[in-house]
């Protein structure tokens, strides 16, 4: 394609239906044309001619482009060129317009956004503006998509799945000689480092997040946590009731276990919701500046010292009120280790008071649990299993 002389046919036309060439990429025998909506390969030097039954035989031609021969499917590369990366015999893209990521191989083309990311795709196309770059990384062995602004994912053929979510987002990149560079800033970066999560400069975390959900109609009892792997690693632990961590990890075998326990209760993550939170009453009588509140009625049975107690206003606005320090039944008061900050509550403020997760819950309930596992250090830390022992709670 080095020359275009009037006497040779060397340009081909193709249908303007299917939207503008956005990427042109040449193979070892055709030439690979990657349209808006569409995609197609044309032969170079050489026709397909078929047969009546539908087969194709190839002969040689002295057209520079031959035979144009559209990919079944209806997808394209939509306006993204950028997003284009070609490995060996592979040639990965995305489709904006349908929300959607292409492999095209010898097989045809296939929509490798459907192992398991196809909703992701979708919202993510949609709410984009900017350019999707694509990248191949030869050492790790995936094609990476970049969303300026937004994150990178990879794309592994050894699992036929999306393995990776990565926080760094280049300007460009490209694999040379195994090794994978990308450029942010107008510098150029390797990314085949001994020091792991630390891109342009910045040690950031790396995360692991495993799902459980067995039985999932059943309300269960998350009650312990282990895993497999190198020490080094802490968990947050998040169910749709509760929330647990476990940040030290007693040592056996090779296996790293312990309980999961509750995380301290602060004003920001309480949940009314949770049994850990009780009513105590409204306030009958609060002197300014003392440490004693009179409730009007009865007082919890469970509200004892070290409980935190906390007052809805007649604003309905939730503040916190201190620690106890002791409760008399008899006379229906509270005493706190400090007097109360701010303005007194009033009479007939609502008051709960909350058990401190952290020091009183041994596992979290829930229908499932997200596990995160994070590890804060720039070594190389591998992570085998993660495992829980769950009951179900209303047995």
């Amino acid at each position: 394609l080095n020359q275009f002389i009037a006497g040779i046919k060397s340009t081909k036309d193709l249908n303007p239906t299917y939207g503008g060439i956005q990427k042109l990429h040449a193979r070892d025998t055709d030439l690979l044309a990657l349209c808006e909506d569409k995609c197609f390969k044309i032969q170079a030097n050489k026709d397909a001619l078929f047969t009546a039954d539908g087969n194709p035989n190839v002969t040689s031609t002295n057209n520079v482009l031959g035979q144009t021969i559209a990919y079944a499917g209806d997808f394209g590369i939509s306006n993204n060129p950028e997003s284009f990366a070609n490995f060996g015999f592979r040639s990965y893209f995305t489709d904006k317009s349908r929300g959607t990521v292409i492999r095209l191989s010898m097989d045809g083309i296939t929509e490798i956004a459907n192992s398991g990311m196809s909703d992701y795709f979708e919202d993510k196309f949609k709410a984009h503006s900017g350019a999707i770059l694509g990248s191949y990384d030869e050492a790790s062995g995936s094609y990476n998509i970049s969303l300026s602004g937004d994150e990178s994912i990879a794309f592994k053929e050894g699992v036929k799945g999306w393995t990776s979510r990565m926080s760094f987002v280049p300007e460009a990149a490209v694999s040379l000689n195994n090794d994978y560079y990308t450029i942010k800033n107008g510098e150029l970066w390797v990314h085949n480092s001994t020091t792991r999560s630390n891109f342009y400069g910045v040690q950031a975390n790396s995360t692991v997040t495993p799902i459980f959900n067995d039985a999932p109609s059943s309300i269960k009892n998350f009650k312990t946590l282990s895993y497999e792997g190198d020490a080094g690693w802490v968990a947050d632990v998040l169910t749709d009731q509760q929330d647990g961590e476990v940040e030290a990890w007693k040592t056996k075998e090779n296996l790293h276990y312990n309980y999961i326990k509750g995380k301290a209760t602060t004003l920001s993550n309480m949940d009314t919701g949770e049994f850990s939170v009780q009513g105590v009453g409204n306030v009958l009588s609060h002197d300014s500046g003392s440490t004693i509140i009179v409730i009007n009625g009865k007082i919890n049975v469970s509200l004892q010292a070290g409980d935190i107690v906390y007052s809805y206003d007649p604003g309905n606005t939730l503040r916190t009120i201190g620690t106890v320090l002791s409760v008399d039944r008899s006379s229906n008061l509270i005493r706190f280790v400090t007097s109360i900050p701010g303005a007194p509550p009033v009479n007939g403020d609502f008051m709960l008071f909350a058990k401190d997760s952290e020091k009183n819950t041994s596992g979290v309930i829930g229908y499932h649990a997200t596990v995160e596992m994070k590890t804060t250090s720039s070594d190389k830390k591998e992570l085998f299993a993660v495992n829980s022992e769950v009951f179900i709670s209303s047995e």
